[in-house]
């Protein structure tokens, strides 16, 4: 048993989201630093979309009862076991009748995860259509729907034993000055070309009414050449929406489905786990990057995944016309091969919560 002996700040069970519900107005809510929730898991032993904690600026005290495998990742929230300072990004054993601790962020992020070998359990935490996310505007998911709080328990069964430690190679460094590289769109043609060239060119901060939603920064205004309202359209994790006040916001995990306002750019996927880690009074400059650039940037982060993934298939290059391509899901990350038989690659994919394979032949 795993006691929270007191909660943190914002402490609740996320996974990697509610998906297949948008449709239907349900955000997918999940980890806001998706990276950072997977290497956790992978470094526990854990599948990548096992539950585990996500805490803000100051974490939990938790009490274990029994021995456990545990890795800490994201920000730097000075995690100690009995008051002995453990490494973040690292597979951690610990002894039963231990406490884990936080001293509070260092500079480096404002999230940390707390994956567990098995999994965060308890009868309070249950699978709400197809994940057990917390979703607080709702007062579904996670724990009772909830952040944590004192005298909250766990239960915890290891799925498997992990004989060797791991650490993560190249942990990212979070920092209060960040560059968010970007692809313009799908409005950008209703802001005058100066504002796109503001964008680029100014710095902005978080403002402190930031939040899951959605990320609000100050700085110069855009200005739009035919009004701020659009016929309402998809929202997605780091699209950079502009209203009528000309000071953008970038929405986040628990963003609303749809939203009528003007869309003047999306940050790359391979920024949502920086842009994830931004505090109020952060700093940030946008940059921005084709296509082509954000794919293979958001390969070189699948690399780093793909580096603790147990089984790992020597997969050829996917070559169209002379272009290297990849096969992506809908949120922009790479889809894993699940089997190979001979020249064949069978993926699975999940949707609306029926998986699905298709394969992908290669011949000379």
């Amino acid at each position: 048993m795993i006691t929270v002996v007191k909660p943190g700040t914002f402490t609740t069970i996320q996974d990697l989201g509610r998906k297949g519900f948008q449709r239907l107005g349900v955000p997918e809510a999940g980890a806001m630093d998706k990276f950072s929730f997977k290497i956790g898991n992978l470094l526990a032993g854990n599948n990548e979309n096992t539950p585990a904690l996500e805490m803000t600026l100051f974490g939990p005290e938790l009490y274990f009862e029994e021995s456990a495998v545990i890795a800490v990742t994201g920000a730097d929230l000075l995690p100690k076991v009995n008051g002995k300072k453990i490494k973040n990004w690292s597979t951690i054993k610990i002894n039963s009748k231990s406490t884990l601790t936080f001293d509070g962020p260092v500079g480096n992020g404002g999230r940390g995860y707390i994956a567990i070998n098995g999994g965060f359990t308890s009868p309070d935490v249950k699978k709400i259509l197809g994940s057990f996310s917390t979703y607080l505007p709702a007062k579904f998911g996670g724990y009772l729907g909830r952040p944590l709080t004192e005298g909250d328990h766990f239960t915890n069964s290891s799925e498997k034993k992990i004989s060797n430690n791991q650490q993560l190679k190249s942990p990212p460094v979070f920092k209060d000055k960040e560059t968010l590289r970007i692809i313009f769109g799908p409005q950008q043609d209703r802001f005058f070309d100066n504002s796109l060239k503001e964008l680029l060119d100014s710095e902005y901060q978080i403002t402190p009414d930031s939040d899951r939603i959605g990320c609000r920064i100050s700085g110069p205004k855009m200005i739009h050449n035919n009004g701020p309202d659009v016929i309402s359209d998809g929202n997605t994790f780091g699209a950079i929406q502009v209203p009528g006040n000309g000071e953008p916001i970038i929405l986040l995990a628990d963003r609303g489905t749809t939203g009528g306002y003007t869309k003047i750019a999306s940050v790359i996927s391979a920024d949502w786990s920086k842009l994830a880690q931004l505090i109020p009074g952060c700093t940030i400059e946008f940059q921005e990057v084709s296509l082509k650039e954000a794919y293979l940037f958001k390969q070189q982060e699948e690399d780093l995944i793909n580096s603790l993934r147990e089984t790992s298939i020597n997969m050829p290059d996917f070559i169209l016309d002379g272009e290297k391509i990849e096969i992506l899901s809908s949120s922009g990350e790479s889809v894993q091969v699940k089997e190979q038989k001979n020249t064949k690659y069978i993926f699975d994919v999940e949707l609306n919560k029926n998986h699905q394979e298709f394969e992908i032949e290669m011949r000379n």
